[in-house]
């Protein structure tokens, strides 16, 4: 049985102790017009030689994607895994019956090398960043894949615990202006580009990937409000939207904690939520979706059970670390104001920030990309000035149009008023050239190195609580 190469992929997605799910396309194969049936294959090798066999479908609909997982593993173990693809038409539990008795002829016989998360007292070392533009043109795309290789090639001395991509892995719109996709298999397209080229594929293959959408998944300044009938009579951003998000779930969400492949009636509807969390070593991480929910109309950045969502776990959270990730800066204030930012929200933002406080939640960072420059800043209320609030920003892994602004950002009090006495204490600016930034938790802090696109180092700082 000849178990072909995938298009796209493998990715190493959600990881925990004992669980490690994987990712990958097929090829979309026909006979006559008709599509064939097509199962992914993914083994997983032991140390012992063991060899773990899963089989899965590789959905039409879904641009020819899906995951394999395995579960029953040991903490911070190195295992062997590959991964492929077959045409059969079999059902599926005739194509798992045939895996046990065939010889499996790989085309891409090679293993690559995982590692299941560490203890949940360990410090954690983990790389992030946003706004990855691949043009249409393939210019620039071998300097833009750079990023990737720098992190690729640290690991040896800087364990990359995870990699986590905060926002804009596609712009579907190209610059808002040149011929934005709005077909489904444009936007499936412009994943499969991004996600192929090496660097990325590498890293992504041998690294625990989380991933939030920003607006460029969708289009500029995306929100809910747009799909309202009075804004969309004719059904136009609807329908975006809809194509958006399906070719989303396909190549970032199945693979994420947020999705439950068990008791869903499949991937046809889109889900209920996009938000998710996980934790890994002594942090625990909550992945905001800022961008599907919010409503300017309605004054929120997150709807309501969102938002609740986040408090539950804030008050749940056991761990020394949490991490609150949001694809737009949570704080310092833009100059100008703007409901694409947290500024436009500030009564939510203000409930949030108050329940960290008035609960007493410590060690608190927000991180974020979106802005095309990078820095980190402190925020305290002003009653209780000894307990802060991190936010750090990452953004661009490669943009080769103008830099962002380092004075996009105000570098005093947050807008607000008598019920929101929020002041940023420090305000650290690190580039707005190409770059990624490295979180480590140490003592009672964390320590943030920032570095472009060919490694040199921009800034190192150590945040403390």
């Amino acid at each position: 049985m000849i178990v072909r190469s995938l298009d796209v992929g493998p990715i190493q997605g959600w990881t925990t102790q004992t669980e490690v799910r994987f990712w990958g396309r097929g090829h979309r194969h026909t006979l006559d017009g008709r599509p064939l049936r097509t199962f992914g294959v993914c083994q997983l090798r032991k140390a012992n030689g063991q060899i773990l066999n899963r089989v899965f479908k590789m959905r039409s609909h879904f641009d020819m994607t899906g995951i394999a997982q395995f579960d029953g593993l040991t903490s911070a173990t190195t295992y062997d895994y590959r991964m492929g693809y077959v045409v059969a038409e079999l059902e599926q539990a005739e194509m798992e019956a045939a895996l046990q008795v065939a010889e499996l002829q790989w085309q891409s016989p090679d293993w690559k090398p995982i590692r299941t998360a560490p203890a949940a007292t360990s410090e954690i070392g983990f790389s992030f960043g946003s706004c990855r533009y691949l043009s249409r043109f393939e210019w620039g795309d071998e300097r833009g894949d750079k990023t990737f290789r720098e992190i690729l090639d640290r690991t040896t001395t800087e364990p990359n615990d995870f990699f986590l991509m905060v926002g804009d892995q596609i712009y579907a719109d190209d610059f808002n202006v040149l011929d934005p996709d709005t077909k489904l298999e444009e936007f499936w397209e412009k994943y499969r580009n991004a996600f192929s080229q090496p660097h990325l594929r590498e890293l992504m293959s041998r690294t625990p990937t989380y991933m939030i959408l920003d607006d460029h998944e969708i289009t500029n300044d995306w929100d809910a409000d747009r799909r309202l009938p009075e804004n969309d009579p004719k059904n136009y951003n609807r329908r975006l939207f809809k194509r958006a998000m399906q070719a989303y779930e396909s190549y970032q969400f199945i693979h994420s904690p947020g999705f439950r492949p068990e008791g869903r009636r499949g991937m046809s509807d889109i889900p209920s939520a996009y938000y998710f969390s996980y934790r890994v070593g002594n942090s625990d991480f909550f992945v905001l979706d800022t961008r599907t929910e919010r409503s300017p109309g309605g004054g929120y950045m997150l709807a309501p059970e969102q938002e609740k969502s986040l408090l539950d776990w804030l008050d749940a959270s056991v761990a020394a670390y949490r991490f609150i990730v949001t694809s737009v800066p949570f704080f310092p204030e833009p100059k100008k104001a703007s409901d694409d930012k947290w500024g436009g929200y500030h009564a939510q933002r203000a409930r949030i920030l108050n329940h960290i406080v008035d609960n007493q939640i410590a060690r608190v960072t927000f991180l974020s990309g979106d802005i095309h420059s990078s820095g980190c800043a402190t925020l305290v209320r002003e009653d209780v000035p000894s307990h802060n609030i991190h936010q750090v920003i990452s953004s661009p892994f490669w943009w080769p149009a103008s830099p962002g602004n380092d004075k996009y950002f105000r570098r005093g009090s947050l807008v607000h008023d008598s019920d929101t006495p929020f002041k940023v204490t420090s305000a650290r600016y690190f580039t707005d050239r190409d770059n990624w930034v490295r979180v480590s938790t140490v003592e009672d802090g964390l320590k943030v190195v920032c570095r472009d696109r060919k490694g040199a180092q921009l800034a190192s700082h150590t945040l403390r609580f």
